[in-house]
């Protein structure tokens, strides 16, 4: 800890001879694959392409699209939209953002070495199949089948300069990367990157610059909040509050756009004895166990509600009719004897480490199974390694924490369905209403079609569903414009009062 503080205050000193508005930001994780633009699509890991980079589409607060780096659009048929593009935008470089730029993004993401990247896989499970410029500030994106909503999909498509990419090359690219965001990097390495702000940039900067440094700890990142080695402190606690306000700080609570739930492995090899989450009654069961209220009242400062689906109500789709499984351990005693477990049984599951609350949440989750006989065992994983058994299979627990849904639930179901090469859940009976509601010509089928899929899985839930998840971070009282929603942070908004 001492050393992260050591690190946070030299930045403050060389800030402030510098005369410069510095911002500084303490986050638990950057990047390891620095500012690639198409490696993740959330936060933490996401910080830094909110300040270089632009994506088509943003989504508001109330879960609608909004006009980005695209002004406006249109279906011209089922397969095929027309994006009108935002006219005087400049790369970092100078460079003018163009239909080009767009299409370079979506031909390197289509071709085999961008299908690997996150958004790349998610372009395809949206079946885009191709991009061309109807001129300097239009483009068409065409599908393999319709998609009603896919100006609600462009919000992840994050647009590098092309040519650069094209000189650099993507690994190269990444450490040096080039949008049309608030700021440009100067230097990224040992756990601290360095923006500087791109003037030029259509979205202005209010600061000139901006220091975001990985500390791991949270109470190393409180500590340096509250000293004023840093005005941002990302990812904290609600049981951080009190020492948050006496230093004359405050803590943001947001909600992030996705749902956490604890998801089973019901595909794992063996029988039921053996892997009882393949039984309905047993899935069932232990979502009646636990009591979701009171561990978001003990551990989440109260900031969000029990979710009846893994979806959240600013997604597309929710199904607002759907209600939480209610906290009945007797219900849930009776489902799990007759399934087979009066005597419950050992419920391995993977907790990847370091994120906010998990430990004490689980830890909360493991007392309710146990009431009902069922013994919660975690075990650590490392991101790597989940991301590995996500992609390749061969799970060794019975379950692992997951979060899922942004603003298309369907979205999910590219790993939690039989579609997936290695689903650790598969309902193949729902597995025609996903696909109905995938194709679906219009918005509005597409919406009560979705809604249905969502009243599908909660009467065969994939796992225990939890709550959308809040977040919690420091912020000085020096600091204007902060705000993370819809999983944006407006970098260019942000400014310093003294």
């Amino acid at each position: 800890m001492r050393f992260w503080l050591s690190v946070l205050l030299s930045v403050a000193t060389a800030s402030v001879a510098a005369a410069e508005t510095v911002l500084r930001i303490g986050t638990r994780l950057l990047p390891a694959t620095e500012a690639a633009p198409f490696t993740s699509i959330l936060l933490p890991s996401s910080l830094v392409h909110h300040a270089i980079y632009d994506t088509l589409t943003l989504v508001a607060p109330d879960g609608s699209v909004r006009p980005w780096l695209a002004t406006g659009w249109r279906m011209e048929n089922p397969t095929t939209w027309v994006f009108e593009l935002r006219r005087d935008v400049n790369f970092s470089t100078g460079a003018p953002f163009t239909a080009d730029a767009v299409v370079a993004a979506i031909d390197f993401l289509l071709s085999p070495a961008g299908e690997a990247e996150s958004v790349g896989s998610q372009m395809r499970y949206n079946t885009v199949v191709g991009a061309r410029a109807l001129g300097p500030h239009t483009v068409e994106i065409t599908t393999r089948q319709p998609d009603a909503i896919l100006p609600l999909h462009m919000m992840f498509l994050r647009i590098p300069e092309p040519e650069t990419w094209r000189r650099l090359g993507p690994l190269d690219f990444a450490r040096a990367p080039v949008g049309t965001g608030p700021f440009v990097v100067e230097r990224w390495r040992d756990g601290r990157v360095a923006l500087a702000a791109h003037r030029g940039s259509w979205r202005a900067p209010q600061v000139d610059r901006i220091d975001i440094v990985m500390i791991p700890d949270q109470a190393a990142r409180v500590q340096a909040l509250t000293s004023g080695a840093v005005d941002i402190a990302i990812g904290l606690t609600p049981e951080e509050e009190p020492a948050i306000a006496a230093a004359g700080a405050r803590l943001h609570v947001h909600l992030k756009p996705e749902t956490s739930f604890l998801a089973f492995v019901s595909t794992k090899p063996g029988e039921v004895k053996d892997v009882p989450v393949k039984d309905i009654r047993v899935r069932r069961a232990l979502n009646h166990a636990v009591n979701r209220q009171a561990i978001i009242d003990t551990i989440l400062g109260g900031a969000t509600a029990p979710a009846s689906q893994i979806s959240h109500p600013q997604a597309f789709g929710y199904n607002a009719a759907l209600e939480p499984y209610p906290y009945d351990p007797a219900k849930a005693k009776a489902l799990l004897a007759e399934a087979g477990f009066p005597n419950g049984f050992a419920l391995p599951i993977l907790l990847v480490g370091g994120f906010n609350n998990f430990d004490s949440v689980y830890q909360l989750i493991g007392i309710d199974l146990a009431a009902v006989g069922v013994n919660l065992e975690i075990l650590r994983n490392t991101p790597a390694k989940q991301q590995e058994y996500v992609y390749q299979g061969g799970w060794p627990t019975l379950g692992f924490a997951m979060t899922s849904s942004m603003f298309d639930p369907l979205g999910g179901y590219r790993i939690r369905s039989c579609a997936w090469a290695h689903p650790y859940h598969c309902d193949p009976a729902i597995m025609p209403l996903i696909e109905a509601a995938q194709v679906a010509p219009t918005p509005e089928l597409r919406a009560d079609l979705t809604r249905q899929v969502m009243a599908a899985e909660r009467d065969n839930p994939p796992g225990i569903i939890l709550w959308q998840s809040p977040g919690f971070d420091g912020v000085a009282r020096s600091v204007v414009g902060f705000k993370a929603s819809e999983d944006f942070i407006p970098f260019h908004a942000l400014a310093l009062e003294n």
